[in-house]
């Protein structure tokens, strides 16, 4: 099976201006490389919503930056392929419009026909399990103490992992035990929402990620697939103990700040041969439009 996993994906913000949104087909430069692949997972970092039911009232309050898009580009983007597509719907901006918000983003990638799993709940699709989650849920830790409203809203409607909290880290690796022992031979993948925006220091900004990541791996996942980082990461991946670990691969599309000291205009795309275990890396930039939306390109 060759399994592609993609950058960030996201199509701009501005719901209710659909002239400042990305084009619908946004994704048409990919066509070829998603013609090679055999399953299609990104992580989606966008409420989703048809006109006409999200207000600005139901914003969540406390949180610097919202994101709200139609779903046109995902239904555009379900024209071009009929290839299964995991979507991880868990990060920082999941319920930036409540409940409200989320449940409607999962009710329209139901209806067009695209994977998903929610809560501590995984997507059982033949060879592969596939579990969402997240270690951080907003912009700046220091909003977690002035608005702890926010705090209840991710750890009671998502799979939080407390990055700080050994108990946390150990009860998502009995997860992932138990998981592996009922499902010997399968393809277990954890997609996690971890990191800074902005990663400088590998080592230090990655320590407790990594050492998370191995443990999950060491307790029978076969990959865990960050992302976060607005930019393709110093090390994107690495091999350990049979398993891949993927640390960032940056934005594969929308309208996130462009930095040149990040390089934050690149990004990449991992095709995992789970064959024979080999890995493709598809480099690919952005090309942004007046409006400021990132297109990617090959």
């Amino acid at each position: 099976m060759k399994i592609l996993l993609t950058g960030d994906v996201q199509f701009g913000r501005d719901y209710w201006d659909v002239i400042k949104d990305c084009p619908t087909d946004l994704f048409k430069n990919m066509i070829p490389i998603f013609s090679n692949a055999d399953l299609i997972i990104f992580n989606l970092e966008t409420v989703l919503s048809n006109k006409n039911i999200i207000e600005n009232e139901d914003k969540v309050n406390g949180k610097p930056y919202h994101i709200l898009s139609i779903p046109s580009q995902l239904q555009y983007l379900r024209t071009i392929t009929n290839k299964p597509i995991i979507v991880a719907t868990i990060n920082n901006h999941t319920f930036d419009y409540g409940l409200k918000g989320y449940y409607n983003t999962l009710k329209i990638l139901e209806n067009t026909y695209f994977l998903f799993t929610y809560g501590y709940k995984y997507l059982d699709y033949n060879n592969i399990i596939f579990f969402d989650a997240t270690t951080h849920w907003t912009e700046f830790n220091r909003l977690k103490e002035k608005n702890e409203h926010i705090n209840k809203l991710w750890k009671d409607n998502c799979w939080f992992i407390d990055i700080n909290d050994y108990k946390s880290i150990n009860y998502a690796s009995k997860i992932i035990t138990v998981t592996r022992k009922n499902n010997p031979n399968k393809i277990i993948i954890i997609a996690i929402h971890w990191g800074k925006n902005w990663v400088n220091n590998m080592g230090a900004d990655f320590m407790k990620e990594k050492i998370l990541a191995k443990k999950l791996i060491d307790n029978g996942c076969n990959i865990v697939f960050g992302s976060g980082a607005h930019h393709v990461v110093e090390n994107p991946y690495e091999f350990y103990n049979n398993g891949l670990i993927i640390y960032g691969l940056g934005d594969l599309s929308g309208d996130f700040i462009y930095k040149k000291p990040f390089d934050s205009d690149e990004s990449l795309s991992l095709l995992i041969n789970t064959d024979n275990n080999s890995v493709k890396k598809i480099n690919l930039t952005k090309e942004f439009n007046n409006k400021g939306c990132g297109i990617p390109i090959k």
